[in-house]
């Protein structure tokens, strides 16, 4: 019957999805993987896995993660601490603290599966626990003009950001504080 033929196509279909699902996992930087078989599409990115990550995460001015399958680099991040100028309800210059974001990049060769998509999400479940724990108002990033739309079809907005002066990036920001909370902390003062 016809309906049985469509359900044998779901299923062929689903078992081709799951065979080509990649598993992949997320690890510290460190020298035993051959970064420079990383490829993306922007070059300046590419130098700085080469050439800055691993001293950088060794001095622990950052924390970059490797997504790998087997020992093929898929995907890196970087995030670190640092602080956020920008001007309050009374437009004074303020200093907040913050995550950043630093670089996520996805190899050539695994662009368009939602690698980079799945990274974010982590990225802003990790940061998140990261601030209940240790406090930050933002997780922020530079995005590059290119990538702007990408990053707001996925929830971050622009921030003002007085301390930074690149023309070829814009500041976005995911806000982690509990809007919720503060809200109600606003109506028990009213």
């Amino acid at each position: 019957s016809s309906a049985a033929s469509d359900v044998y196509k779901r299923q062929i279909i689903i078992l081709l999805i799951r065979k080509v699902k990649m598993k992949y996992k997320i690890v510290d930087l460190d020298d035993t993987y051959n970064l420079k078989n990383f490829k993306c599409e922007n070059t300046s990115i590419n130098n700085y896995l080469y050439h800055d990550s691993y001293y950088k995460h060794i001095l622990k001015l950052n924390r970059t993660k490797l997504v790998v399958d087997n020992n093929n680099i898929l995907a890196f991040y970087t995030i670190s601490t640092c602080e956020l100028k920008t001007i309050d309800i009374c437009n004074d210059i303020i200093e907040i603290p913050v995550y950043e974001l630093e670089y996520l990049a996805v190899d050539l060769k695994y662009t368009k599966q939602k690698i980079g998509t799945n990274i974010l999400k982590r990225v802003i479940a990790d940061v998140e626990q990261y601030s209940q724990k240790f406090g930050g108002c933002y997780l922020i990033l530079r995005a590059l003009k290119d990538k702007v739309k990408w990053y707001r079809n996925r929830g971050f907005v622009h921030i003002l950001d007085k301390g930074h002066n690149d023309p070829n990036t814009i500041t976005l920001s995911w806000n982690l504080r509990d809007k919720e909370l503060i809200d109600s902390y606003f109506d028990e003062e009213a």
